[in-house]
């Protein structure tokens, strides 16, 4: 279990962000009691800004009154971008909800058609969004929060079939994982591009969301740089313990992350226990 005895005060202003990936794509797999649950999690910690992936708006809708009685009316929710608004869901002022994309080339070197597909719509669209949250009078902050392609593990688990022997099933993880992170990496440089620029506005950053890699990785080390843009890990500087968020097909990882600025000061970052989804939240406080 992951726990954090670390935790700082702050006398200025303080906010929490929880990120979590709900896995809640299909309406009909998000069941009453998983729903329950959800619920369960959101008054406990309510949080200052939660951010969701793999949330479909339909599902949001169930648990709409519960976030509206929390937080008011979300009136991010009624645009055109309804489908993707639901990534941030909060009680603070929002300016400048953006839709990113992706520049520049990789390469394609074995993608198949699928794969093709999804990186020429990343020039379109890229599952990572941004909206400026004023968290006190004049005090904005710039959250991001997002999804980047995952390696595929589960295809490849799915692939084998239950009687096949699972080496056969090995060239295609590792197929899987190399377009995964070719993608992935690619997408890191495009979210790295969104915060430099982010920074030169003068803006505090935080990106949070399923990052699907972990620490020490290409993707990773893209993410968080050093230097004067450098983004901070909130479970290296606060958490204790693995921190695992991902728990699926035997499988422990730490795959969903909240990287900060460094004008920002964490209080605490914990990884809640949760079945809800094969990933667990993670919320993080800080102070300004």
């Amino acid at each position: 279990m992951a726990v954090n005895v670390g935790k700082t005060e702050c006398k200025g202003t303080s906010f929490s962000v929880l990120t979590f990936n709900v896995n809640a794509g299909d309406s009909m797999n998000f069941t009453r009691e998983r729903q329950e649950k959800l619920r369960n999690i959101i008054r406990r910690e309510k949080p200052s800004i939660v951010c969701f992936q793999e949330f479909d708006f339909k599902n949001v809708e169930r648990i709409k009154p519960l976030l509206d009685s929390l937080y008011g009316p979300c009136y991010e929710l009624n645009s055109i971008d309804s489908m993707w608004r639901p990534m941030f869901y909060t009680a603070y002022p929002i300016h400048n909800f953006r839709r990113h994309r992706c520049e520049g080339e990789i390469d394609t070197t074995g993608f198949d058609l699928e794969a093709r597909k999804e990186y020429e719509a990343l020039h379109k669209q890229i599952f990572v969004m941004s909206a400026d949250f004023e968290i006190a009078p004049g005090k904005w902050v710039r959250v991001f929060s997002g999804h980047l392609r995952s390696s595929a593990y589960s295809t490849a688990r799915r692939s084998m079939g239950k009687d096949r022997n699972w080496l056969s099933g090995i060239p295609l993880y590792f197929k899987n994982y190399d377009i995964g992170k070719r993608i992935r990496d690619y997408e890191a440089r495009n979210v790295r591009r969104f915060i430099e620029n982010s920074r030169a506005e003068g803006m505090t950053v935080i990106l949070a969301g399923d990052l699907n890699d972990w620490c020490g990785s290409d993707c990773m080390n893209t993410l968080l740089r050093s230097g004067d843009d450098e983004m901070k890990d909130a479970w290296w500087e606060g958490g204790n313990g693995f921190g695992f968020s991902f728990c699926g097909w035997h499988m422990r990882l730490r795959l969903d992350h909240i990287l900060y600025s460094k004008e920002l000061q964490l209080q605490d970052v914990r990884v809640i226990d949760s079945d809800v989804s094969d990933h667990k939240p993670l919320v993080a406080r800080f102070g300004i």
